[in-house]
């Protein structure tokens, strides 16, 4: 990967480098967020299954960070 990006121009190298910091912004907004909301996802089911079980005061209800 180093040897082509040596051997282009620059102004695909500027391009390259503006297309790899959209993407990484992107990453960032989307990409995270989607991650986060995911694991809260799956943290509120692992928590109804313990009520469902019964065993819902041992394990501590989800919280939002407060």
């Amino acid at each position: 990967n180093i040897f082509l990006l040596g051997s282009i121009d620059a102004k695909s190298f500027e391009r390259f480098v503006i297309w790899s910091a959209a993407l990484l912004v992107y990453y960032l907004f989307v990409g995270l967020h989607a991650s986060y909301d995911e694991a809260k996802a799956i943290a509120a089911e692992a928590h109804a299954g313990k009520v469902e079980d019964g065993d819902a005061r041992e394990m501590a209800p989800p919280t939002n960070g407060k």
